[in-house]
């Protein structure tokens, strides 16, 4: 191509500056600044202005402001982390930390605690109602206006269709990243940095004649600034809220293709103003998700956050937020504000998968017999096995054996907990089954296959 993309790191691997232009032309540089501890601290951007931002104790996001016309934005957070938009008229009331109102707008939720309605407006008759199914993945919302949209996933899933007034889009993965969607008038496919969910291009077109390539200028967090198309010339511009809203869009034309890729691993839909974020579905407008977190504790204690600071971390797959970049530590995010307890590992694990099956916190397991030891206890340790009853060995070729826990509940169930601190790996290539350490909850008349109503089908930990 035409257009040339300068970078500049520091000693720990964050981008420092990001200059754009033509072999003789510049276009636009974004220079980087951060604290002592990490944070990013300034953006000089020749096309937007110079943002600063600031930050509380705990290393949140209190406060940022533009040098051109951009209104400021203020945040506060209360103790348990919930975002609290300082700029809103009205108050927010937040329970459980599900938020409940913020302004004119009232927010329900099903008994999973999943958002089930938006009222606002005056005496709250403009409704947006979503629905779920029975793994808490959004099927479908109606608007006020009558517009509706279904969702539709996978075995694995992931969304792999979605249809809007009639109109139906379908979307092609490779593992959790989206590479393609198909709609009857257009096609769009997606390639990313090796091992990232950054943008690199988007080819806009079917087949390799008529696929035209479009390429993504990122910021430091993997965001999409501009997309530019073969020439250099910058034919979609955008600008965010701190938390990932547009606030400024610009097209080379009135009807130019609109991108729909944000935070890594979001897209935007158009029909609702919601980010689809691989798991569950993040609200940019504010700031948090609509159900709370597949993986429970192990994704935070706030089950609804997005991430603990917005200009520092990501969330691709909707589950865990991390820190990038990946081959520097930054200080900012090796100590956050967020206390790292250890019921968020194992123990944390463990209680909730008993909270979830209905155990209550302070039950012991039933007293079983090892036939082993030949000592009764709290546990027993089984040979864990594949589907064909075959034991699963280690890389020594030993037997793997874990720990079993069986509870009898008050209704008179009883049913196991296994442990799998080793994690298990079935050798397919696509690393279909494999799963690191994890607790199953299973009725005691189905160990292998069996489930338990309200349980997940794993929950993970970290050793």
């Amino acid at each position: 191509g035409l257009l040339l993309s300068e970078y500049a790191y520091d000693e720990q691997g964050r981008l420092r500056a990001h200059a754009v232009g033509h072999q003789r032309s510049a276009l636009y540089r974004r220079d980087f600044a951060y604290s002592a501890n990490g944070n990013l601290e300034h953006i000089a951007d020749t096309r937007h202005g110079q943002r600063s931002y600031t930050y509380d104790a705990l290393d949140r996001l209190i406060r940022v402001r533009h040098t051109r016309d951009d209104a400021p934005e203020n945040f506060a957070h209360d103790p348990a982390g919930n975002l609290l938009m300082q700029d809103r008229p009205g108050p927010t009331q937040i329970k459980g930390n599900r938020l409940l109102m913020q302004g004119d707008r009232h927010y329900d939720y099903d008994a999973f605690g999943n958002l089930i309605r938006e009222r606002r407006g005056r005496a709250q008759i403009l409704i947006t109602e979503y629905r779920y199914d029975s793994q808490h993945r959004l099927i479908g919302l109606t608007r006020p206006d009558g517009n509706s949209a279904t969702y539709q996933y996978d075995a694995f899933g992931r969304r792999i269709r979605k249809t809007v007034n009639g109109q139906t889009t379908e979307f092609f993965w490779q593992g959790d990243h989206l590479i393609a969607e198909s709609s009857p008038t257009q096609h769009r496919s997606f390639i990313y940095e090796p091992g990232t969910f950054r943008p690199l291009a988007m080819l806009d077109g079917k087949g390799p004649k008529r696929a035209c390539p479009f390429y993504y200028q990122l910021d430091h967090l993997g965001t999409p600034q501009e997309l530019t198309d073969y020439s250099g010339e910058i034919v979609w511009s955008a600008k965010y809220s701190a938390y990932g809203k547009v606030t400024s869009l610009e097209l080379a034309t009135e009807d130019y293709l609109n991108q729909p890729l944000r935070f890594q691993g979001q897209y935007f839909d158009d029909e609702s103003g919601l980010h689809y974020n691989r798991h569950r579905y993040y609200d940019p407008d504010l700031g948090r998700y609509l159900t709370p977190d597949p993986v429970k504790l192990a994704g935070g204690l706030n089950q609804y956050q997005y991430v603990p600071n917005p200009t520092g971390w990501v969330d691709p797959l909707g589950l865990t937020s991390n820190c990038p970049p990946k081959n520097g530590k930054s200080v900012a995010c090796s100590d956050f504000g967020e206390v790292e307890l250890p019921d968020v590992s194992r123990r944390g694990a463990f209680r909730q998968a008993k909270a979830d099956a209905g155990i209550p916190k302070g039950q012991q397991p039933d007293v079983q017999f090892d036939e082993v030891s030949g000592k009764p206890g709290q546990f027993i340790y089984i040979n864990m096995t594949d589907i064909n009853g075959k034991s699963i060995l280690n890389d020594s070729g030993i037997p793997i054996r874990t720990r079993q826990y069986m509870y009898t509940r008050q209704d008179g169930f009883k049913l196991i907990l296994q442990d799998h601190s080793a994690g298990h790996k079935f050798g397919d290539a696509r690393k279909i089954g494999d799963q690191g350490p994890h607790f199953n909850i299973r009725p005691a008349a189905n160990p292998r296959t069996g489930k338990v109503k309200n349980t997940d089908e794993h929950y993970p930990f970290r050793k």
